[in-house]
């Protein structure tokens, strides 16, 4: 931004400013909600409920149509509902659990979803925006830093004609990349010392060069995280799910049916049917008007809910067990 206001570019310099400055600022944001609250958030305990009582299609752990129960870390034999999953990193069991991501040090999961896509889509917006102003100068040093390498003759004898350079830092990928980074080192003895705010800039230094290049691949990697996240949404599944799928381990699903004996007690009857869903197949449905429509830095209901809210089981599912009975 800085070099932005002390040169003459196109751009409006105090409305870019003002627009990089609120863009970053809500990168923070997004990054600090997105690591907080490591072992509360979309952690709750709910009482285990008696099968005999559900009058909804729930996922059950076995065909013996038994609860799942988790006895791992802080969990101490707690109920495991649907669609929740125990994280070993965070040593707690999350609701509507996606994946734990390293880089917040927190878990994902579909309450946090739309933070999340927009952390991994604003990090290329930001950057392709930070760099516009100065991607030319920097195309431009790099082009020249490539070309005082291929005509050193110190940076032939120890990079160029090193066999071993087609197969370190990264093989045929990364040879043009050191070899334009000692190129640097060269261009270094040639600069002309500046006090300005711009020299950064205007004359070749390796550490802006390695800043923007890091920060190329680190947008790269969040667009191509956020493309493979929103595709498994797009297919209903989260990551976890997806995951599971390309396990083949088949998923079971009990179907209740009210007893027309007991229906004065309203209990649920031996009518349950347990029936056998294929890994491939989508067990739950995404509710993408929730997903996408609450407000942000909000966390999902359960975290105000007494009650446990049971995912929609896929209605194509108890509609072929149906089918199947007639």
């Amino acid at each position: 931004m800085w070099y932005c206001m002390t040169c003459e570019i196109s751009t409006l310099p105090a409305l870019y400013a003002v627009l990089m400055t609120g863009l970053i600022g809500f990168l923070v944001v997004l990054y600090i909600w997105l690591s907080m609250r490591k072992g509360t958030r979309f952690v709750r305990h709910y009482p285990p409920p008696d099968i005999n009582l559900l009058d909804k299609p729930y996922e059950s752990a076995d065909p013996n149509e038994l609860l799942s129960f988790c006895n791992k870390g802080q969990c101490n034999g707690a109920w495991k509902p649907p669609r929740t999953h125990h994280c070993s990193t965070c040593n707690v069991c999350r609701l509507d659990f996606d994946h734990h991501c390293p880089w917040l040090g927190n878990c994902v999961s579909l309450g946090s979803m739309k933070e999340f896509l927009y952390l991994l889509f604003f990090v290329p917006l930001v950057f392709l925006l930070g760099i516009s102003p100065a991607a030319s100068i920097l195309y431009s040093q790099a082009r020249l830093a490539y070309g005082v390498s291929m005509a050193d003759p110190w940076i032939n004898d120890v990079w160029w004609s090193w066999y071993a350079s087609w197969i370190v830092f990264c093989g045929p990928l990364g040879r043009p990349v050191i070899g334009t980074l000692l190129g640097y080192r060269v261009l270094k003895d040639s600069r002309v010392p500046s006090s300005g705010y711009g020299q950064m800039l205007e004359q070749p230094h390796m550490r802006v060069s390695i800043v923007a290049l890091v920060a190329l691949i680190m947008s790269i990697f969040a667009m191509g995280l956020g493309v493979s996240t929103l595709r498994n949404l797009l297919r209903g599944r989260t990551t976890l799910e997806t995951l599971k799928a390309r396990a083949y381990r088949n998923k079971f699903v009990v179907i209740p049916a009210v007893n027309a004996a007991d229906s004065e007690t309203g209990s649920i009857a031996d009518m349950r049917k347990v029936i056998t869903v294929p890994p491939q197949e989508n067990l739950y449905i995404l509710d993408w008007t929730k997903l996408w429509g609450k407000p942000l830095f909000t966390c999902s209901a359960y975290d105000s809910s007494s009650e446990y809210l049971w995912p929609t089981v896929n209605p194509n599912i108890i509609h072929q067990a149906r089918n199947k009975d007639k």
